[in-house]
């Protein structure tokens, strides 16, 4: 396969699997989505062919419906969305492979809310999903034991997944985060610049977490942010000094 014929025709294998690896992403979702996330960012690992045809897994969302989320909310908390939020709105704002995001006002003091619910079966699946990978990537491991490399890819995930499930995590996560962004905190050069929404422990469980709503547009949209009177420049500067200040100073990434 070293020949320009051979290179084509690998070239054409890999186009012919990263198809099929995004069907089965598409077909499975959940973990599956996360799983092809992961993939179309290893550009310097895995053929552009992968990366090309994983990307559009991070513009796919896939949503629960009223139902499911009422279970999911009331499994959780004890109450219907609209006993325990004023003005749970149906429709959610976002939506990505592990959850959605849905806006309330807090029944007491009317506070903005943004409040995350996680998909209805995914915790259950994400088990057996992540075993069905593992079995694929041990296969794949043992067919082509000097071409396979992405074993890594499977053990960092079975070993994450489950800390991602648990919205408790990313709770603490943004905690630590808010504390470090703050005077008398690691990251105080950008306290004020940076803001982490507040947490509400008292409606944050496994599975739904709730937060201060902030009013913002995406690091990406450049068309937004210049909407809104900001310098796409500034803002990507900002990013990069938060994200290093974490890094170098306070030693930990909240990527949330």
């Amino acid at each position: 396969l070293r020949d320009a014929a051979g290179a084509t025709a690998m070239a054409a294998a890999h186009e012919r699997c990263a198809a099929r690896l995004m069907t089965l992403c598409l077909a499975n979702g959940g973990v599956y989505i996360k799983l092809g996330q992961h993939i179309a960012q290893l550009d310097y690992l895995v053929p552009e062919a992968y990366t090309r045809a994983l990307s559009p897994l991070f513009q796919h969302s896939s949503e629960s419906s009223w139902d499911e989320v009422v279970a999911v909310v009331t499994a959780e908390l004890g109450l219907h969305p609209d006993q325990a939020y004023d003005g749970f709105e149906r429709a959610p704002i976002a939506s990505a492979s592990l959850a959605q995001v849905h806006r309330a006002r807090h029944r007491r003091t009317g506070e903005p809310l943004a409040v995350k619910v996680q998909h209805a079966g995914l915790r259950e699946a994400s088990s057996a999903d992540v075993a069905a990978v593992g079995m694929a990537v041990a296969a794949a491991a043992r067919l082509f034991p000097d071409e396979f490399t992405l074993r890594w890819v499977y053990e960092e995930m079975s070993q994450l997944l489950p800390l991602e499930l648990d919205f408790r995590q990313e709770a603490a996560n943004a905690d630590r985060c808010r504390a470090f962004f703050s005077r008398g905190g690691g990251g105080e050069a950008l306290a004020g610049r940076v803001v982490v929404p507040a947490v509400d422990a008292s409606q944050t469980t496994a599975r739904v977490l709730t937060m201060r709503f902030e009013e913002g547009v995406s690091v990406t949209d450049v068309a937004g942010l210049r909407r809104a009177g900001l310098k796409p420049s500034h803002a990507s500067a900002l990013l990069s000094q938060a994200f290093l200040s974490m890094v170098f100073t306070g030693h930990f990434v909240h990527c949330d």
